[in-house]
């Protein structure tokens, strides 16, 4: 079922965030910052707040911690499934990643307030009929810490693919996009891209930070950046 029409062109915030608890069984997180986002959100669709949320699919990467008989702790990985909870949004965007087109898909959640308020949560995914195999694994784990290609690949695909896609379904009266830590950073330059003035972009942009410490927030070498963002990056600032 698509969202109303009307939820839409009333939505006047997205909020985008690497991780969001949406439920403790979900594999929509890993710690804090995580929690932090499902209470905003939570919050949020309580308090009746026209926003929209905006997050990444992770499919794989999570597991359970169990002792065995000996005292030792195992995992096992958990095989998730989004069919069970979330709605398949059927128009998928394309971006360029490196002069290669890459389909981004998405599931729904909706967060439904103790009023009945309804807030979309959109989970973003490569892993799209269409794509390479390679293409499908880019939203595969939370922080991927494999690969720092793939790492600002997650964050190109969380901030101007959620920008795009948000365009996409008609949420075209967002006033302010929330980046709720650096990972959706680059929605910036989709903003610019689109409103071609920076001042205008400050406009629409507030940003909050969970861990203010140089630990907590993602360098990338400049010849990755220009490597990866070669179709993407604004021709004058």
């Amino acid at each position: 079922m698509e969202v109303d029409e009307d939820l839409k062109s009333n939505t006047r915030v997205a909020y985008i965030s690497m991780e969001i608890a949406v439920d403790s069984n979900i594999p929509t997180y890993s710690g804090g910052l995580g929690v932090l986002s499902g209470d905003t959100v939570r919050s949020a669709a309580d308090l009746e707040i026209p926003m929209v949320g905006i997050c990444l699919c992770y499919s794989s990467g999570y597991f359970y911690q169990f002792y065995n008989e000996f005292g030792e702790q195992k995992e096992k990985e958990i095989a998730w499934n989004f069919y069970y909870e979330f709605e398949k949004v059927e128009k998928p965007i394309t971006l360029k990643i490196e002069n290669k087109d890459v389909h981004v898909s998405a599931w729904l959640y909706r967060v439904i307030g103790q009023s009945g308020h309804v807030l979309p949560i959109y989970l973003l995914t490569t892993d799209v009929e269409g794509n390479e195999d390679w293409m499908k694994k880019m939203t595969g784990s939370l922080y991927d810490s494999t690969s720092r290609w793939n790492r600002i690949v997650q964050e190109m695909i969380l901030g101007i693919g959620g920008v795009k896609l948000l365009k996409s379904l008609g949420y075209n009266n967002i006033e302010t996009y929330h980046l709720n830590e650096g990972h959706g950073s680059f929605a910036t330059l989709e903003l610019f891209n689109e409103l071609g003035s920076i001042e205008k972009v400050k406009e629409k942009v507030a940003f909050t930070t969970h861990t203010p410490v140089p630990a907590g927030h993602d360098r990338f070498k400049q010849d990755l950046v220009d490597k990866v963002f070669k179709s993407n990056m604004p021709k004058e600032i």
